[in-house]
């Protein structure tokens, strides 16, 4: 929240106040202490977020201006999506950025005018908010990086949406506000069965890093791994060292990442933290290097993708 020169802020328990790297309270209809050098990923009342579903509303303004409603659902598996009205032309606006093409609506948007104005300062959008609830009205938080200076400032959440799909950069999403008026994810997947809805389909352009990991996060495992994992969990329980670590050698050889896996556990359990953080590093990378040669391979069904709904 902004304050007016002067104006001294009420500290009390019951405000909802924050600093950089300080979390506390955050009602849904505040928004965060900006000037105080709050940041979104700092945030744990703050999830990554991605277009889920689009769907058109009925209106009797239908032929005036048309409206549609898309819903937001965490990155990670969640029970909730957040619905948010929004005209025909920002949604069109959206598709494209989803689609990764450079295709514009028929009329300039002002989203357009973002990414130009951005651009032609040499900048980039670096990630982007939406933060609270006024008046049924959503708020949204941009911001941008030029050189080393970062500016953040207020935006719709259609700006925001497609800023963060045209940069690549993370759409978090206030909790509070998928708490207190998120629909159910079954609810969505309804939806979607019914033919009222679509999923958002996303180009390889738009997506996060994180948003990749956790599509990895959730393919299935293959049959050979189970297997070896499930014989060496029981080697390590009867100690049966030889027998473990030829199974572990089986592991690398089969599925390096389970084996990496395996072995940041064991590291866990044996208190080598230092181990254990290179491990985690390793399987980091060993995840994103995986899903990049699968990815043009991959030709997932809609289900398959959103495989939590």
């Amino acid at each position: 929240m902004d304050f007016i020169p002067g104006f001294v802020p009420d500290l009390s328990p019951n405000v909802c106040w924050r600093r950089s790297r300080v979390v506390v309270c955050q009602d849904p209809t505040v928004a965060p202490n900006f000037k105080g050098g709050w940041m979104p990923e700092d945030d744990t009342d703050y999830t990554e977020v991605r277009v889920l579903t689009m769907s058109r509303k009925v209106s009797y303004k239908e032929e005036i201006c048309p409206t549609c409603l898309i819903s937001l659902a965490p990155i990670k598996l969640h029970n909730k999506a957040l619905k948010m009205t929004l005209s025909g032309s920002q949604v069109d606006s959206i598709k494209y950025a989803l689609a990764g093409t450079k295709d514009k609506t028929s009329r300039p948007s002002t989203q357009d005018l973002f990414t130009n104005v951005i651009r032609a300062n040499n900048g980039i959008a670096s990630k982007c908010a939406i933060t609270h609830v006024q008046n049924e009205i959503y708020f949204a938080r941009i911001w941008i990086r030029t050189g080393f200076r970062t500016v953040g400032m207020d935006a719709r959440p259609s700006d925001a949406i497609v800023l963060a799909l045209k940069n690549q950069a993370p759409l978090y999403l206030n909790k509070r506000l998928l708490a207190k008026w998120g629909v159910s994810m079954k609810a969505i997947a309804k939806e979607v069965e019914n033919g009222t809805s679509t999923i958002a389909q996303y180009n390889e352009k738009a997506k996060t890093s994180a948003m990749i990991l956790a599509e990895k996060a959730r393919l299935p495992e293959d049959k050979e791994t189970s297997i070896l994992k499930s014989q060496l969990d029981l080697a390590l329980r009867l100690n049966r060292e030889q027998e473990a670590e030829k199974l572990m050698h089986e592991l690398r050889s089969v599925n390096p990442l389970a084996y990496l896996k395996a072995e940041h556990a064991k590291a866990i359990k044996e208190e080598r933290y230092t181990d254990a953080a290179v491990l985690d590093e390793q399987i980091t990378e060993c995840k994103v290097q995986n899903w990049l040669r699968r990815r043009e391979e991959r030709n997932t069904e809609d289900e398959e993708e959103f495989g939590f709904l």
